[in-house]
């Protein structure tokens, strides 16, 4: 027998399943149907253990099986392992009624995996191609287990691919930094909105800009780089360069004319292989705190001997890295991407280690609101290097 009692799920302040008390005999097929978005799919993924509940108890046969934990709840999963694979066979190969025996969920026609047999994402992100496909995996695991569908993360040489890939739907959703998201939703007209950020080591969003030079050079202040070489990371870069360019102009430095040279390096890890061989005096990165930051990842991964590098300048803080997802997909196919994402931390702790090197605590929801500092940003420096020219 399956059975739960005041069940409930919320993500954040919206409550996806509200108080459902259920009693399934062994053997009895059981009709779940509702409209999109009224939680069938988050049920099931309760009932399954894919998600934590937020409230209530599930009992199968006579075991309590929500308050299993850790290798007990592995155990429990493997027992029921034919359910889970018959299911996923099922999925890919019925349409009609949504129905479930025990959390067997088919494939409506109106269903948005009925149009969307395979969703592709993208990721904007400061690493090498090799370590992010290893950083991702887990992550794609989990993704698939909760969405029913197979995932595709798509790579691009430069920020800007991932950007148009989404303006062209070649991608659903994508994780991208504060200003590749604003450009995303510059290009598309809007057509873009932000679900999810990471939060840090104690729960706080956002991150900064800082600039680094080697920490044998005489260079302790940006006034000291006057006539210096200096590297970004990418044009659509937050840290890289849209915040850098900006702030340094608010302290009276025109970027354009204060360093002898610049040039963009393709990556934040490039930027820092390159200031240390000398190729560059001075480079801007990403800076979270004094264990998640760009120098810091590279150490770990052993890419930079420790303490080679010295911060001289920081931005003011500046809003969290979005996944986001095109406006134009259908909303249930949007609501299970926000609530498979929200529920990532504590739904598989694996996955989210790999994600985040163990050194953020959770997510956060976002609003488009929180990026329109970043847009003013971007159109800041459009405007500046026009003035630049016509000078």
């Amino acid at each position: 027998m399956l059975r739960t009692e005041g069940l409930v799920k919320r993500f954040e302040s919206i409550a996806a399943v509200d108080e459902v008390t259920v009693q399934i005999p062994a053997g009895q097929m059981v009709g779940i149907i509702g409209r999109s978005g009224a939680g069938k799919s988050t049920f099931l993924r309760l009932i399954n253990r894919l998600i934590e509940p937020t409230e209530g108890t599930i009992c199968y046969r006579d075991a309590t099986i929500s308050a299993l934990k850790g290798g007990r709840q592995r155990a429990d999963r493997g027992g029921r392992q034919t359910m889970r694979t018959r299911r996923e066979r099922l999925i890919s190969t019925m349409t009609g009624l949504g129905v479930a025996a025990l959390g067997i969920p088919f494939v409506r026609a109106n269903d948005w995996r009925s149009k969307f047999s395979t969703l592709n994402f993208g990721v904007v992100s400061s690493e090498n191609e090799a370590d992010r496909i290893v950083r991702y995996k887990t992550f794609v695991a989990y993704m698939e287990r909760n969405l029913l569908v197979p995932l595709k993360m798509h790579q691009a040489t430069d920020y800007a691919g991932t950007i148009e890939a989404l303006k062209a739907r070649k991608l659903e959703f994508a994780r991208f930094g504060p200003a590749a998201y604003a450009q995303a939703w510059l290009i598309t007209g809007g057509k873009v909105e932000p679900i999810v950020v990471e939060t840090d080591s104690d729960g706080l969003v956002g991150y900064h800009a800082v600039v680094v030079v080697k920490a044998d050079s005489p260079y302790k202040s940006l006034e000291d780089l006057k006539g210096k070489s200096f590297a970004y990371a990418d044009p659509n870069s937050t840290s890289g360069f849209v915040a850098p360019s900006f702030f340094l102009r608010e302290d009276g430095i025109n970027p354009e004319t204060f360093f002898g040279r610049t040039g963009f390096s393709g990556s934040h890890e490039n930027s820092i292989l390159a200031l240390l061989n000398g190729t560059y005096d001075a480079g801007a990165t990403w800076w979270t705190n004094e264990e998640r930051n760009n120098v810091a990842r590279m150490e770990g991964k052993g890419m930079i001997p420790k303490g080679r590098t010295r911060v001289i300048w920081k931005s003011p803080k500046l809003p969290g890295s979005p996944w986001a997802i095109h406006l134009d997909l259908p909303a249930p196919l949007k609501v299970d991407v926000r609530a498979a994402l929200l529920a990532l931390p504590t739904a598989d702790p694996q996955a989210w280690w790999d994600l985040t090197d163990g050194k953020n605590k959770g997510v956060q929801e976002v609003t488009q609101a929180d990026y329109e500092p970043i847009i003013r940003m971007i159109k800041d420096n459009q405007r500046a290097r026009r003035d630049a020219k016509s000078n």
